[in-house]
């Protein structure tokens, strides 16, 4: 399809802007040249169409049939799916094919090159593409994902004025054809490790149809991360979009496939390709798409969300996946560049140099290879991402990491072509991608040659002295091929590739153009992409291995987590310590605040502060619709309790390990004040506990084990024992009003929010002149039918003039804020955000006084309903779909195990106590030893015969009460090196 865009629509900075910054941030790295001749690189070799294609078609011109044969000579212009993970993952056949066949190949210190898996020459239906390699710490195993699935060719619907200047544009159509670019319709991915030394290739795992495992990333010599879909979870519905994707979450494994752990299980999202760091860390990239996080772009669209394939950020977390924090990203306001020059489109394949620079690549996904610039920044540790957003003076510097700088500012992410470079024989400046780090602080990456990208842009001409033809910018399909072919004519000749992407290593850092680069593989019949260095880590990092983090539970020093718990310590030294205010102030429009950066909603102080609300976060079933979750948060979410905090801000909390959770602090009568809008989750025995709420441009001015509730004798609120804490208000003292419900949570829908509705409400507001225009009393069992009060409510933006933007839903309902709302207003008969209706000229206003019955107990329904994402859908209705938690340490003695605890715990419907199934595998029997397990606590199996074999496998299950299954089959051996019992490898 044609993709043209107006010279006047480039977002991107001037080069000479750029060249300025560039000089003012960082010194030119010289990188040597000589460690070319001794590197050894694995990377990915994917089919280039470099060939003319020649097609006939019968066309109509001046009113006569003719038949006409046009040769397209750059095929390539249509190589631009290269593969990146929505592709493959998305439900929607267009988005889940890329470029193939791709072959794995190694290519040794002297250039020899040898390939590890080969899928070109194969019959269509047995399609495939070796990816995403990456290698162990000893240099010595290649382990990568393989795709596989059905070939299919690339689909152009061809005008006629593809065809022919001079055909009719109103005769005969030529219609769908196939063109010779082949790509890969992905049904599953598995992940193969290959031996540098012996050749050995092997399967890591059994491929499965429609499961993918896939993005290898080596944790040490004994196992690796991964990514999966084994849990057949989806990423969250975006409110007002119709399909969501598969979810894909990190898992680790042994290299014999054995000790799978599920490791990210905060919700269920797209986490995506990432590298180790040295400190241990995972870097990776995560989309979220929960509460406002897609809405901080709308496309031109007031209250829509922006392109969610874009939203894609870097991430870390430990070897478990535990204490997950973002690196870079997570408040830039996309399409505004920060002061780097960096534009927030998609970061991807992240990696960190000799130097402990991190490097990634920044594109804008669909129409451009997956290439765009590379940018590098100084990771910082733990618990801290960048500047304090009071000091930036460009929004999207917010909470940025020092030393961030545009290292090939030569061109850039723009969802369009390159730059023309003038003067440059290939005329466009190309783009990058795929970063990878080499020996000697060097950087290895993708460069694609040419204008690289569908979305054509004219300034290629107006730098020959020509202005583009009419067939490329009315054709329907092949104006692609007939750009670059025009513009070759008109230089005389000279070749310029649409795309044809190699390996290259950066001569300096930052680039100035392609002359700062060094070849390293690039062959016309292939795009070569993925390299990395076949190196022992040493020879980059310096140390011999990545550190290799502490399980979580082994660093608690809390006499709450006792060992083999379920359930960790939550808490904070002060939440009064926090960076949440919005960066541009209330009153904005800017679509910056609450979405990307600050989501106090209504303004606060200390004293307003009650308590510390946890929600509970429902992974999405298969392919959710939006009748099923019709919920503004994307997600179904719950109350799990309110925790009140102690005099100096503090708090603490057990909450059930691997439960995705988010926070809300409320006041006395449990509106929400502000909202973290990500879906965490610790790990069982973890002891997570920091200094402040979203303090992260610093260490916080005060620790968790200084502060009341981090004092000893200090008893912590318990998640998921049958009861919800709730704050009801204060009493004559001002003391917090504390109310017990008898249940594992609460769930507001829709449903209760209407029998307030009718109770106090529809008698005003119904029938043909409803009091304020406003009808209260339609229902529908699908939510989304026109015209009823949920929609009116919820999808009413465009029901005022000019249209209302989020976090506006309607003029009724901000999101998720009801202090902000003025459906709570009216109800309440108050405005309660703090302002007048004279504060702001871009706001709701509350109007005439609004007497109402409503009791407090409807009150605290509406404002609960808000707080949640105004849930109508029916899987909104409080159903459990969570697995229980199970946690395992076994007991050693003298190198032995003699018996297990086992943690068992479920926060939505409780654990099923006759359920825990514990058994040796024995061949083909496997019995049961596990007594009732205790329900929230820790089961004691004592076995009656010590493991000696550490090759015996264990298999332990548990059930919850709605049917969920959490479970695990671990060896002996790797079950004993958790307390500290190494046994070598079988």
């Amino acid at each position: 399809m044609k993709r043209i865009k107006e010279q006047g629509q480039t977002r991107a900075l001037k080069q000479e802007d750029r060249m300025k910054r560039l000089l003012l941030l960082m010194a030119l790295m010289i990188v040597p040249l000589e460690a070319l001749s001794s590197l050894p690189v694995a990377y990915s070799q994917c089919v280039r169409q470099h060939q003319p294609w020649t097609h006939t078609a019968d066309v109509t011109i001046a009113g006569q049939t003719q038949s006409v044969t046009t040769t397209y000579s750059h095929m390539d212009a249509f190589d631009v799916t290269f593969p990146d993970t929505v592709r493959l993952l998305s439900d929607k056949q267009s988005l889940t094919q890329f470029i193939a066949p791709c072959n794995l190949v190694l290519r040794d210190a002297a250039g020899a090159e040898t390939t590890i898996y080969s899928c070109e020459g194969r019959p269509d239906n047995d399609g495939c593409a070796a990816l995403d390699a990456k290698v162990t710490p000893d240099g010595n195993t290649v382990v990568f994902s393989l795709f596989k699935g059905q070939l299919t060719p690339l689909m152009a619907n061809i005008s006629p004025l593809d065809m022919d200047a001079n055909a009719d544009s109103g005769g005969l159509w030529p219609g769908w054809t196939a063109l010779p670019n082949k790509q890969l319709l992905s049904n599953g991915a598995t992940i193969y490790k290959y031996n540098v030394t012996t050749g050995a290739l092997t399967e890591v795992f059994p491929f499965q149809a429609q499961v993918w495992r896939f993005a290898p990333v080596p944790e040490s010599n004994e196992r690796f991360a991964y990514l999966s879909t084994e849990n057949g979870y989806y990423a969250p519905l975006v409110f007002g979009d119709n399909s969501a994707e598969r979810a894909t979450q990190w898992f680790s494994a042994s290299y014999d496939g054995k000790n799978v752990s599920w490791d990210g299980t905060y919700l269920p999202t797209r986490d995506m390709q990432g590298s180790r760091m040295n400190d241990g860390r995972l870097a990776y990239t995560m989309a979220q798409l929960t509460f406002g996080l897609p809405f901080k772009h709308n496309n031109g669209t007031a209250g829509r969300w922006g392109t969610k394939d874009n939203y894609a950020n870097l991430w870390a977390c430990g070897a478990f996946c535990e204490d997950q924090f973002p690196l870079f990203g997570q408040h830039m306001q996309h399409g505004i560049p920060n002061s780097a020059g960096i534009i927030s489109d998609a970061f991807r394949f992240p990696t960190q140099m000799s130097d402990g620079t991190a490097t990634s690549s920044d594109y804008y996904r669909g129409n451009n290879g997956a290439l765009g610039i590379l940018f590098g920044f100084q990771p910082q540790p733990f618990g801290i991402e960048g500047v304090a957003p009071s000091s930036v003076t460009n929004l999207s510097d917010a909470f940025m990491p020092p030393g961030t700088i545009n290292l090939t500012p030569f061109t850039y992410s723009n969802d369009q072509t390159s730059p023309v470079i003038p003067g440059y024989p290939k005329l466009f400046a190309g783009k990058a991608g795929y970063p990878a780090a080499t020996p000697n602080n060097g950087l290895m990456f993708t460069y694609g040659a040419g204008g690289c990208s569908s979305v054509l842009m004219p300034d290629a001409y107006t730098e020959v002295g020509q202005t583009w033809s009419d067939r490329v910018q009315n054709g329907a399909w092949m104006p692609q091929s007939t750009f670059y072919d025009e513009l070759e004519q008109y230089t005389g000749g000279t070749y310029i590739p649409a795309c044809d992407a190699g390996i290259y290593l950066a001569n300096v850092l930052p680039m100035t153009g392609p002359a700062d680069m060094t070849v390293i593989v690039d062959r016309p019949e292939y795009h070569e992409i993925m390299p990395v260095a076949v190196v022992p880590w040493s020879a980059i990092h310096g140390d011999a291995a990545p550190t290799v983090t502490t399980r979580p539970d082994l660093l608690a020093d809390s006499p709450h987590l006792e060992k083999g718990t379920p359930r960790a310590l939550l808490g904070s030294a002060s939440v009064f310590n926090r960076q949440t205010e919005p960066c541009d102030g209330f009153g904005s429009n800017d679509l910056i605040n609450f979405h990307a950066c600050g989501t106090d909603m209504v303004p606060y102080t200390d004293a307003d502060i009650a308590a510390v609300r946890i929600i509970g976060g429902e992974p999405n079933p298969a392919a959710p619709t939006p009748q099923q979750i019709a919920n503004a948060a994307g997600v179904s979410a719950k109350i799990l309790t309110e925790v009140p905090i102690e005099s100096d801000g503090s708090f603490a909390v057990l909450i059930p390990g691997d439960m995705p959770y988010t926070l809300q602090l409320i006041d006395a009568d449990g509106n929400p004040l502000n909202l973290d809008q990500f879906f965490g989750a610790e790990k069982p025995g973890q002891q997570q506990t920091c200094g402040g709420c979203h303090f992260h441009s610093a260490v916080p001015p005060s620790e968790f084990s200084s502060s009341i509730a981090g004092s000893p004798g200090y008893i912590p609120l318990t998640v998921g024992n049958g009861t919800v804490q709730r704050v009801n208000g204060r009493d004559a003292n001002g003391d917090l009003i504390l109310q017990n419900v008898q249940a594992n949570y609460v769930s507001v829908h829709y449903d209760d929010v209407q029998a307030v509705f009718d109770q106090f409400c529809v008698a005003c507001h119904t029938g043909s002149t409803p009091a304020g225009g406003l009808d209260l009393s339609i229902v529908n069992p699908d939510p989304w039918a026109s015209g009823t009060t949920w929609s009116k409510l919820t999808r009413g933006n465009y029901d005022v003039s000019p249209p209302l933007n989020r976090p506006w839903l309607s003029k009724y309902i901000k999101a998720f804020n009801p202090l902000g709302s003025l459906i709570y207003w009216k109800a309440k008969n108050q405005r309660t955000d703090g302002f007048t209706d004279t504060s702001f000229s871009n706001d709701v206003d509350f109007g005439a006084d609004h007497q109402t019955a409503i009791t407090p107990e409807g009150l605290k329904s509406l404002s609960d309903w808000i707080a949640l994402g105004s849930p109508a859908g029916s899987l909104d209705k409080g159903q459990d779909r969570q697995p229980p938690t199970l946690a395992v340490r076994s007991d050693v003695v003298n190198g032995e195990i003699t018996g297990f605890k086992v943690g068992t715990a479920d926060a939505g419907s409780g654990v099923d106590a006759n359920s825990l199934y514990v058994c040796i595998k024995n061949g083909a029997t496997c019995n049961n030893i596990a007594p009732v397990a205790v329900p929230g606590g820790v089961t004691q199996i004592n076995l009656a015969a010590n493991i000696t074999d550490m090759n015996s496998e264990v298999y332990f299950r548990v059930d919850d009460n709605s049917g969920n299954r959490r479970e695990l089959t671990w060896t002996a051996s790797y079950l004993a090196s958790f307390e500290g019992v190494q046994t070598p490898p079988p």
